[in-house]
């Protein structure tokens, strides 16, 4: 027996806030690694604080996406955003080979710095993955009107990512065998977790708990149990899950989500993720020293303004909307 809700085609302002939030967690992410181990420190807590970002993206994606009609989905839409989404990542990874050509840091031709970043993890993994999640697009949004069967998968991949991460814990899994955008049991999950918030509305006061509890237990989990692991070694953990869905929930109850600004930031989302680590190693080789008091923080908004700067500038042109259209 099917449930198919009706869905309201009605612009969600809370959705472009979670894209904010997602944004600002993955900049601050890249400023505030590597920090001292063994010593709790902001960067240290900042760090571990953008955890949810990687999983908020995908939630967001399955938020929007799953409840579509499947009449309403022609059969060369899924084919189209691959394409979008591979374009986007070849163009960026030239970008970057401009970019780093140009500073002189290069040591190898085009042909292996391309193979280096879909080999090795970067900040494009997400891409990758990204178009892997969109060959699962059509089962998953027919599952999604099937209710029953939608969360017995749903908990099946997250058994799965909880599993995976007691097997990073134990044996450093991951790290050693399966590269980050292979990692399909995460990304479906929290695809299929937004989707499954489309039909789920909890209290703002449920959702504030659960922030309280789940961000206190993220820092007791990081400096008890997995000290040295990068953040990206935790998305299978039952308190970063709540902590996405706490977060996720919030944005979408805040005032604030109605504000224009918000509006006009979350279409920079994409070309801030694709510019910001660039920017970030431009600003570190400027003769500052940043061995301050609240560096940390001084780097995050110097590094969110410039790449917001250029990505609006970029996003008002006829070529950088095609290249970052998804």
């Amino acid at each position: 027996m099917t449930n198919a809700p009706s869905v309201s085609t009605t612009r969600d302002p809370g959705i472009d806030l979670v894209k904010i939030v997602a944004m600002v967690m993955v900049v601050t992410m890249h400023v505030t690694f590597p920090f001292p181990n063994g010593i709790l420190t902001l960067t240290r807590v900042l760090y571990y604080s953008c955890t949810p970002a990687i999983p908020l993206f995908f939630m967001v994606s399955g938020f929007l996406l799953l409840p579509r009609a499947p009449s309403s989905l022609p059969l060369t839409y899924v084919p189209r955003k691959i394409w979008a989404i591979i374009r986007l990542f070849i163009l960026s990874v030239l970008i970057y080979y401009a970019i780093y050509n140009a500073w002189g840091v290069l040591h190898s031709g085009l042909i292996n710095y391309f193979k280096r970043y879909i080999i090795y993890n970067s900040i494009l993994w997400f891409l990758i993955a990204m178009a892997a999640v969109y060959l699962f697009y059509p089962v998953l949004n027919r599952l999604w009107r099937h209710r029953k069967a939608y969360i017995a998968v749903l908990v099946l991949l997250g058994t799965m990512s909880a599993g995976a991460f007691v097997l990073d814990l134990l044996y450093n899994f991951e790290a050693r065998h399966i590269i980050q955008y292979a990692r399909l049991w995460y990304w479906l999950f929290y695809f299929m977790l937004g989707g499954l918030l489309h039909r789920l509305t909890l209290s703002r006061r449920a959702l504030w708990t659960l922030l309280t509890v789940s961000a206190t237990a993220m820092y007791l989990q990081d400096w008890f149990i997995a000290k040295n692991v990068f953040l990206e070694f935790d998305y299978g953990s039952p308190v970063t899950i709540l902590l996405a869905v706490a977060i996720f929930g919030l944005c979408r109850h805040a005032g604030l989500a109605h504000h224009p600004a918000v509006k006009f930031l979350s279409t920079l989302f994409l070309p801030v993720y694709i510019l910001h680590l660039p920017v970030l190693e431009a600003i570190l080789k400027c003769d500052i020293d940043w061995n301050f008091s609240g560096s940390c923080v001084c780097l995050i908004l110097l590094t969110l303004a410039v790449t917001v700067g250029i990505s609006r500038l970029i996003m008002r042109t006829r070529v950088g909307r095609w290249i970052f259209h998804l």
